[in-house]
């Protein structure tokens, strides 16, 4: 009696094996915004997450970008407002007020976080301080987009005016809804992302590799993305 219990139990776990490795091919994989059978899933076709809403993320070009020195507080200036003092050619220094929302990221050392979340106040977290300011010219104030503050020993750079610029909250649904072809990695916590459509899109990650570890959590349902680091 013993001898068929040990040919039955091995066939048992063999059996087993090819029941969960093939459930675990059975799935709904999202490609090219649409979902597709893979195997013979149970579940029902899912009705959100592939290619769903993306177009309503179009980005906000970035008209300004300036390198200069923060102040807040300085005589004859709005009290409690940021102001970038920067130069151009054949012109005195140039004062810009600047305007800081839930949109405006932070940037200084190795991470990131939105300015309105800073636990110190603007004339203790600028005044002085070199800085780069990317944003959007409105009237006569520059609502930020990116403030990126320096240090001593920083390179320090100023990008061009003209990408379209998105939250991070933003590039994860992007990537989340696989619609996302490429992204690629500064060491500065830049992301640039390509949509499937073509269309580029910039944005700050709040550590470095963040941005690969959501492609990475998406990999299953949205398959293989370009990844590319400086």
């Amino acid at each position: 009696m013993k001898k068929p219990l040990l040919v039955i139990i091995p066939l048992l776990i063999i059996v087993a094996f090819f029941v969960l490795k093939g459930s675990s091919e059975d799935s709904w994989v999202c490609s090219d915004g649409n979902w597709v059978k893979h195997g013979n899933p149970s579940a029902p076709m899912p009705m959100f997450g592939c290619g769903s809403g993306e177009e309503a993320i179009d980005g906000e070009t970035i008209t300004f970008a300036k390198a200069g020195v923060i102040t807040v507080n300085n005589p004859g200036l709005e009290l409690g407002v940021p102001y970038l003092v920067y130069e151009e050619p054949g012109k005195p220094a140039i004062t810009q007020q600047l305007v800081i929302s839930e949109m405006s990221v932070c940037v200084s050392g190795t991470g990131s976080l939105p300015c309105v979340a800073m636990s110190v106040s603007p004339d203790v977290a600028f005044h002085g301080k070199q800085a780069v300011v990317e944003g959007i010219i409105d009237g006569d104030v520059v609502a930020v987009r990116v403030l990126r503050i320096f240090g001593e020993n920083d390179l320090r750079f100023v990008p061009e005016p003209g990408r379209l610029f998105i939250s991070w909250a933003d590039a994860q649904t992007l990537i989340r809804k696989c619609n996302v072809r490429q992204v690629s990695q500064a060491h500065s916590l830049a992301i640039y992302l390509e949509r499937k459509d073509g269309k580029e899109f910039y944005t700050i990650e709040p550590m470095i590799d963040d941005i690969f570890e959501v492609v990475q959590e998406n990999s299953v349902a949205c398959g293989d993305i370009i990844m590319a680091t400086e």
